[in-house]
């Protein structure tokens, strides 16, 4: 069982809490869709760490993991744009395949604890950037997966700098494609 919180910003309205099942069977009864929350959610307070596909295509625009939180699950978060914000008390571990795939208005987050990231996890989120100054730091990661930074050609994103692992490994097929605001790369040794 997934537990969601979420406030509105309806004065007549805050502090709902939807229960997700994420099995198949039940899923199909309890997901939420952007026509039921409208554009009034700001914030979502996840509890559980099984979270897969919970999220595709929820019109909010803030996310808040609690300190028990430390992965992120296949398409979580799939085609999420108003999604800005995507907060942490604890380092995350693992983002899945396309867990923030098209979330075009994602600008910050911190992955610099990232030990394992997935297939397209960043593809086409246009307003990406790692952090405020543009720095993407991937100081944890062995192998970085294809498509994983990448975009289409309408969806180029903010990254300007990438920190790598001295342990690098490989970097995947495409991994950042259309990455056209990126000024410096500094590769491992042996890469």
């Amino acid at each position: 069982v997934v537990s969601v919180s979420y406030n509105l910003t309806d004065n007549t309205m805050d502090n709902y809490k939807i229960t997700f099942y994420p099995s198949e069977e039940n899923r199909k009864d309890t997901t939420i869709t952007s026509n039921m929350l409208g554009a009034h959610v700001f914030t979502i307070n996840v509890y559980s760490n099984n979270l897969a596909g919970a999220f595709a295509g929820v019109n909010f625009k803030k996310v808040v993991m609690p300190q028990n939180v430390q992965e992120i699950g296949v398409m979580t978060f799939f085609e999420c744009p108003n999604l800005t914000t995507v907060e942490t008390t604890q380092p995350l571990e693992v983002v899945g395949d396309m867990a923030f795939q098209g979330c075009t208005a994602l600008q910050d987050m911190n992955l610099s604890h990232v030990k394992e990231l997935g297939e397209k996890a960043f593809y086409n989120c246009k307003a990406f950037r790692g952090n405020e100054e543009g720095t993407l730091d991937l100081s944890n990661l062995s192998s970085i997966p294809a498509f994983a930074f990448s975009s289409d050609v309408n969806h180029v994103n903010a990254i300007k700098h990438v920190n790598f692992s001295p342990k690098l490994k490989s970097i995947g097929t495409s991994a950042f494609k259309y990455c056209e605001q990126l000024e410096e790369v500094q590769l491992p040794e042996g890469l």
